[in-house]
């Protein structure tokens, strides 16, 4: 028998591409492996992917460094990092209604640019601590309720990309704070949702994900997306 080693698997949701690693406790790199994907841009300033392709590809870099392990090691779990500033519209059953629209998407520039000068804006700023800009949640979501507002009143739950991936792998509904603080949806002094920003834009508290640690742990996932995430090496 092999020496009983423990591994962890390191995933980054990128724009371009997702990257797994699969490492020791030490910081030794095993295995590691990159699946890109589209960003689909026109003259609009618009920046978006298929969520469909980052969730295959998430499944895929995991199958792909999990080829690495052997019957003898340990797998003690998977850490998650993800782009900040994206936005997916999803509806009652968490199926997207819109593609994930991504941080380099400017098609909101209006809507910031309004808001950043004015005394409403200035008052935003102040109790989250984020910018006002086009690639900030805040402003994507404005842009989607002033200039496409049949899509904005059809979404049921507004997310990043990284609570779409955990919605379909747990069946869960959260974002962590890391994520959350850099929306311009999150009252820094309250830590939770601002509900004067949630009333300007004219959604509910049920509309957006349950804020939870940078460190929460899931269990639970399906024994067919286990399969799917298991290597295909004859070791295992």
């Amino acid at each position: 028998m092999g020496e009983n080693i423990t591994y962890w698997i390191g995933v980054d949701i990128g724009t371009t591409a997702t990257k797994a690693v699969l490492f020791t406790a030490s910081g030794k790199v095993k295995a590691s492996h990159t699946i890109a994907y589209d960003l689909y841009r026109d003259s609009s300033g618009m920046a978006e992917e298929v969520p469909e392709d980052i969730f295959d590809a998430v499944i895929g870099t995991i199958r792909a460094v999990s080829d690495s392990l052997t019957v003898t090691d340990k797998l003690a779990g998977i850490g998650f990092s993800a782009q900040q500033h994206s936005l997916i519209g999803a509806a009652y059953d968490f199926r997207p209604l819109t593609r994930v629209i991504t941080w380099a998407d400017m098609r909101a520039n209006e809507e910031a640019t309004t808001l950043r000068n004015s005394e409403q804006g200035h008052a935003i700023f102040m109790r989250t601590g984020t910018p006002i800009q086009p690639m900030s949640p805040l402003a994507k979501l404005l842009w989607l309720k002033n200039k496409h507002p049949e899509r904005f009143q059809a979404v049921r739950y507004f997310m990043d990309i990284k609570t779409y991936v955990f919605n379909r792998l747990f069946g869960v509904y959260k974002l962590d704070l890391s994520l959350a603080s850099a929306t311009g949806l999150y009252h820094l002094e309250n830590q939770q949702w601002d509900y004067e920003i949630l009333d300007m834009l004219g959604i509910t508290r049920d509309k957006l994900p349950e804020i939870v640690s940078p460190y929460e742990i899931e269990s639970g996932l399906s024994l067919d997306d286990a399969q799917k995430m298991k290597g295909t090496s004859k070791n295992v």
